[in-house]
């Protein structure tokens, strides 16, 4: 049986809540109050990155899960290949962030979305939404009711405080659901293109 968070799934969004927070909060240079870490991608992720890290994320998650037997040992494997990496070419790499979540970030990005957290899953604290693999996010309405129609029965949504603006949470038991669903999004990509009004 795979590895995975014990937590219950479900697509739960109200469109009509959902805000566009202000510019000057996404182009922040130095952190947010929930994300120290928070870098503006908006101009560096999008598919051309997407197509990048999504393979080679793919092998390292499922090599991981093969020979792992907990969450733990599955999540310090992944930790020994990102120094590897970061050894080996610094952040010179396809995988920009945590393994398992790369993908999921860079796709959010290329279709009109904007990243604020994310994380591949904490295995030593209980599982709740902040402890699994889960993107906190912006959305355009128009782009979450296509992320809403989209849902596989391996992700949940759901609305979110983020920095005191509404937007949304995409979570998962494994973080090679997320992954999986980025390659959703890509499939479908022609539903997120604007069409030009002649």
């Amino acid at each position: 049986m795979p590895l995975e968070f014990e937590i219950k799934l479900e697509v739960d969004v109200n469109i009509a809540q959902l805000e566009e927070p202000p510019k000057d909060l996404l182009s922040v240079e130095d952190g947010l109050e929930c994300n120290n870490d928070y870098t503006d991608f908006r101009s560096f992720l999008g598919w051309n990155e997407w197509k990048k890290s999504f393979p080679i994320e793919k092998n390292y998650l499922l090599e991981a899960e093969s020979k792992s037997k907990t969450l733990k040992t599955f999540e310090d494997k992944l930790v020994k290949k990102e120094e590897w990496l970061l050894k080996k070419s610094g952040f010179d790499h396809a995988v920009f962030c945590e393994l398992g979540i790369s993908s999921m970030v860079s796709a959010l990005y290329a279709i009109g979305c904007h990243p604020i957290i994310s994380c591949r899953g904490n295995p030593e604290c209980k599982p709740n939404i902040n402890t699994v693999p889960h993107v906190a996010f912006f959305s355009k309405k128009r782009i979450a009711k296509k992320l809403v129609q989209l849902a596989t029965p391996t992700i949940g949504l759901f609305n979110a405080d983020i920095e005191g603006f509404e937007g949304l949470v995409i979570y998962s038991r494994r973080a090679v659901h997320l992954l999986e669903f980025s390659k959703v999004l890509y499939d479908n990509l022609g539903l997120f293109e604007r069409k030009r009004r002649c």
